[in-house]
């Protein structure tokens, strides 16, 4: 089975600002313990990098400068995250980037392959990266990546129909 992330993680008012710099096709969809993602789907990559010149950032396959700056800035006031993940039958990877005050705090972190559990042994890039935002693990068998919920759905542009009660849009 696929598993599919790509996105920005913050507190709900700093997502809800990422969300609006990136377009109208950009949505802040509610997380747990006070975050949101900005799932960063195909409609929203291509309404934001059209017309502009943006190298990709290594090792992430989406991440553009643009958007990177774009993180940078909004950082500023909290703490943000882009995470990719991509998996198929146990394999592929994790990576995430986290940004506060206006620089890169952590990362680029990558992690690999999947245990027989279905996680990826150790501490993975997202949760690390989710740690460093403020997440707090609840216990052993759930990380931060599952304590905000970033399982609810396998595929990234299956968020994207999801509004924020913050936009003051109703869920889809």
């Amino acid at each position: 089975m696929a598993y599919q992330l790509r996105g920005v993680i913050g507190r709900i008012s700093a997502a809800q600002g990422v969300a609006n710099a990136l377009g109208s096709a950009a949505v802040a969809v509610p997380l747990e313990q006070g975050f949101a993602l900005v799932p960063y789907t195909a409609a929203v990559y291509d309404a934001f990098v059209a017309g502009r010149v943006s190298e990709r950032i290594k090792p992430f396959w989406w991440l553009g400068e643009s958007l990177a700056e774009l993180c940078a800035q909004a950082s500023k006031d909290w703490p943000l995250v882009y995470v990719e993940a991509e998996y198929f039958g146990g394999a592929g990877d994790q990576k995430a980037v986290l940004w506060e005050a206006g620089q890169v705090a952590l990362g680029p972190v990558t992690t690999g392959r999947l245990s027989a559990s279905g996680r990826a042994p150790g501490s993975t890039a997202i949760s690390q990266a989710l740690a460093g935002l403020g997440v707090v693990e609840t216990s052993a068998e759930r990380d931060e990546f599952l304590v905000l919920g970033l399982d609810r759905f396998r595929h990234w542009e299956d968020w994207g129909g999801r509004r924020s009660e913050a936009s003051g849009d109703a869920a889809d």
